[in-house]
């Protein structure tokens, strides 16, 4: 078989590997469609191959741009930039059962157009219109995987972006990353992350799916809507002190504790991010389910109880890295192929 033919089909494999929910589904896929019979261990080495590359070009990248090297920006990214990160679970091999579950991180870039909509009522908002999106994942930590979401930002048109957003949960490592890497964005906090937080707090201080809690759990979200962030807080606050502070044997499930967190904590040092009027009067997306669902989209490949992934050098990182090349809208993987092929693909 020529070189020509073999680099093809390695494509094929490739594609086929990440789109199965499995390799015994890629070799299905290949000996069906391509008349390629390959047994799955054999599919699983070039994938994983290829995703090496794929994590050591991505690397370089980091590198280069730490060292003022920006990476070449492919298109002009219009109006709005949105940058947003989540984490999803997959199982690896780990000598501990109970350490088997480890988190895997997923960042998304688009271009948005908004849709100013500031009279719209509770769940009735759309928010900006997602364009094109790509796609970074990896199971390196947050510190590192935040490099990683830089660069693709930058290679998106980060620097030349009109108006750039952050959106995302609460979570200190990922606002942390906002910070360092995207000093100009706008933090948006996950509207329904937040109403998570109420509903929380409303059990804690009223009972499970009591009258009570119910009453004031739409009534703070009613609020948070209307961008009374600062009522909620006193009342969430008044509550705390009603049931008193943490006691040092309280789980962290405990009502004082769920209460006293959202109170004196997550509410105050989040509010900057809830201004959500003035978010939907510009257009402006408030929840993240692009990046919940770019988890659940990478989770259909790499998660599942009978999935044993390793975590560096042949397994998780490069098959997160193959798919977040095939998922990305912006010709991303075609141009990644076409650039091997006149590189001679050995």
């Amino acid at each position: 078989m020529d070189q020509k033919t073999t680099f093809y089909r390695r494509i094929k494999i490739c594609h086929a590997a990440v789109v199965g929910r499995s390799f015994e589904d890629a070799q299905e896929m290949l000996r069906a469609l391509a008349g390629i019979l390959f047994g799955r261990q054999r599919i699983r080495v070039l994938a994983e191959r290829e995703g090496r590359r794929l994590v050591e070009e991505r690397e370089e990248e980091v590198k280069a741009a730490q060292a003022g090297r920006a990476p070449h920006v492919c298109a002009a990214i219009g109006e709005l930039m949105v940058i947003t990160a989540d984490g999803g679970r997959i199982n690896t091999i780990q000598p501990v059962p109970d350490e088997r579950w480890k988190e895997d991180r997923v960042g998304v870039v688009y271009d948005a157009v908004p849709q100013p909509d500031p009279a719209a009522k509770l769940g009735e908002y759309k928010g900006a219109k997602a364009q094109t999106k790509t796609y970074v994942a990896s199971m390196e930590k947050w510190e590192s995987f935040g490099w990683m979401l830089w660069v693709e930002a930058l290679r998106r048109g980060y620097e030349a972006a009109k108006q750039v957003l952050f959106l995302a949960d609460g979570a200190k490592p990922i606002r942390e990353l906002k910070n360092l890497h995207f000093p100009k964005a706008i933090f948006i906090l996950d509207f329904w992350h937040v109403v998570e937080h109420l509903a929380e707090s409303a059990r804690a201080a009223f009972g499970e799916e009591t009258k009570a809690a119910i009453a004031a759990r739409e009534k703070w979200k009613q609020k948070l809507w209307n961008g009374k962030v600062e009522g909620i807080i006193l009342d969430l606050q008044e509550q705390s002190r009603r049931l008193g502070p943490p006691l040092k044997d309280d789980p962290e499930s405990s009502p004082r504790r769920v209460l006293y967190r959202d109170a004196f904590s997550f509410f105050p040092n989040n509010k900057d991010a809830m201004d959500y009027p003035r978010y939907r009067a510009q257009g402006w997306p408030i929840g993240s389910g692009v990046a919940e669902s770019g988890v659940k989209q990478f989770a259909k490949r790499v998660k599942g109880t009978e999935m044993h992934w390793n975590v560096s050098h042949t397994g998780a990182e490069e098959m997160l890295a193959l798919c977040a090349l095939f998922n990305s809208e912006d010709g991303h993987w075609d141009r990644y192929w076409d650039r091997r092929a006149q590189g001679g693909a050995e």
